[in-house]
Order: C-alpha cells, then structure tokens, then sequence
C-alpha cells in the first residue's frame, strides 16, 4: 500500500496533467482541441468526485501543469528573439521566433510555487498526523 504523503504526490501530477491540458485547451482554438476541452473536463469532474480530501489538496498541480505549458513555449522559442531560419536538403523556410526567456522565468515561477505549496500542505497535514492530531486516513484535511 502507498504512503499518503505519495499518494498526495501522485494527485498532484494527476492535477498538474489535467492543468496543462486545460490551458492548452484554453488558448488553443484548433477542433482537436475542443476534444480535448472536453477530456479536461470530464477529467475534473472524475477527479473531483472523489472523496478524498488529498485531491482537493493536490491542486497546486494545475498551476504546474500551467508552467509546463509556458516552458514549453519558452523551450519552442529556444531559437528567439527574431528570425530563425532552417534548411534540409529538399526544403528550407524561416520563422519569427520570440524571447524564450519571460515564458521560461513566468513557467519555472508557475512550477516551482506548485511544488513548494504542495510541499508547505503537505508537511502542514502530515505533521499533524504524525504528532497524532488527526487520525491518518483518506479523509485528510487540507
């Protein structure tokens, strides 16, 4: 059987998954990701259905899922500022490329504050186990 401090943990990549999925749903105006729109949402409701307080307590993870995406974006415009051109040998174009550098620094920001706040609840509700305040089981609050 799995810990409950991992067990929080995998909540919060489960919530980091469906935040990333969730942005690019948002800023992406393609039918796939209609589909996707709806996979996030049914994916939140699944996720919220449950009884558990540890995925209410897990949700830092969309503000990692968001960060991801940013980084991405960082790490797409790895080439930027400016024009960045390529050639193969039966093709060869250029692209307008942006600073990959606020998207990296607001991306990392976004990760980095999810995992210390996971981090900070985590140690906050297990503490309070350990010291035996709260019974340990699956209704932990946040």
């Amino acid at each position: 059987m799995m810990s409950q401090r991992f067990q929080s943990w995998i909540w919060f990549c489960a919530w980091a998954v469906l935040g990333a999925l969730a942005i690019t749903a948002l800023i992406s105006f393609v039918v796939p990701f209609v589909v996707i729109a709806v996979v996030v949402s049914v994916g939140v409701v699944v996720v919220l259905r449950r009884t558990t307080t540890q995925a209410f307590g897990s949700v830092f993870g969309l503000l990692a899922g968001a960060g991801l995406l940013l980084v991405w974006v960082g790490f797409l415009n790895r080439n930027g500022p400016g024009e960045s051109c390529w050639q193969t040998a039966t093709a060869g174009g250029c692209s307008e490329r942006l600073s990959p550098f606020p998207w990296l620094l607001l991306g990392g920001a976004f990760m980095l504050g999810a995992v210390i706040g996971q981090w900070r609840r985590n140690r906050r509700v297990f503490r309070r186990v350990d010291k035996g305040v709260v019974q340990p089981g699956p209704y932990l609050a946040p």
